[in-house]
């Protein structure tokens, strides 16, 4: 993960672990700002196909204690079913992130709940799941923001952590980056261009302290391209996606969907979601900017 990566011995001088928000956060929303801990009031479930495989899963989102963190259960495991949502346990996938504890046992697309989680402010609970992959639900985080509205919120007696990134780090291949550096917010922007598939730059910027995530990222779905569609199934790819719950852009640019876009750039805010909850597996509240051009899951969690 980005937070990893950075030149030797730039670590400790680059980030920075506290358990104060410094005054000029201040403008962070009551979510992030936070001084303790919060998890979930009470269980909430529900069940769905996965983006990938296209199992049917059931997924139960359950309240969990102070400092234990995100942490994922594979119910249908007997044995080393525990997986922690930490950077160092992600496994580098193009397509989705995907998370693996030492005994092997995986889940992936993790990114949308993660996201909402994080925008949330949910520091601890424990995600129960029958199979390997988190159910696509509506395509996005808008799903999971409403399940976990339902859950209720509630604090426990220990303190938030935060990571304040003091130097720049950047994590780049070709033209496409990946960057943190020290902002008095907690920030992103992205960029994306696809112009192989007659699609042009989008970009879109998200302030934690201005911007509501849910009226303005949650409900970007994901999204994918009609002359990749065949050979991705082949892989056993996308096989829970349809366009109840993605976007199909055509081999000339154009959305399939009948609706159309909910956003004008909702790609690049789709985009902008999936670095949100690829970041927060850092295990803290971020605050510094994050810059992506072109990243993609495969440079948000880049860990080598």
């Amino acid at each position: 993960m980005l937070l990893n990566r950075s030149h030797p011995g730039e670590n400790a001088s680059s980030i920075k672990g506290f358990q104060e928000v410094p005054r000029d956060f201040e403008p962070l929303p009551a979510s992030l700002l936070s001084h303790a801990q919060k998890t979930l009031a009470r269980a909430v479930s529900c069940s769905g196909s996965g983006t990938h495989g296209g199992q049917y899963v059931s997924l139960v989102l359950q309240p969990a204690p102070a400092d234990s963190g995100i942490v994922f259960e594979r119910s249908d495991l007997s044995r080393h079913n525990l997986i922690p949502a930490l950077w160092n346990l992600v496994q580098v996938t193009p397509l989705c992130t995907q998370i693996v504890n030492a005994q092997g046992a995986e889940v992936r697309t993790i990114e949308h709940i993660m996201a909402a989680l994080y925008a949330s402010g949910i520091d601890n609970a424990r995600i129960v799941l029958d199979g390997p992959e988190v159910p696509l639900m509506d395509g996005a985080s808008a799903f999971f923001m409403n399940l976990i509205e339902e859950a209720g919120i509630r604090s426990v007696k220990a303190p938030r952590r935060f990571l304040k990134i003091t130097r720049p780090i950047e994590v780049r291949r070709g033209d496409a980056f990946a960057r943190l550096e020290p902002a008095s917010t907690a920030s992103f922007h992205i960029t994306i261009a696809y112009p192989q598939h007659q699609v042009g730059e989008q970009s879109f910027a998200f302030d934690f302290g201005e911007q509501d995530f849910a009226e303005e990222v949650a409900g970007a779905r994901t999204f994918g391209f009609e002359p990749d569609i065949e050979a991705l199934r082949r892989k056993g790819l996308t096989l829970g996606c349809t366009m109840d719950n993605a976007i199909l852009i055509n081999a000339q640019g154009q959305v399939a969907n009948p609706e159309g876009y909910r956003f004008p750039n909702e790609l690049a805010r789709h985009k902008l979601l999936d670095a949100i909850g690829d970041l927060s597996l850092a295990g803290a509240v971020v605050l510094g900017r994050f810059t992506g051009n072109r990243s993609g899951h495969a440079l948000n969690d880049l860990s080598g």
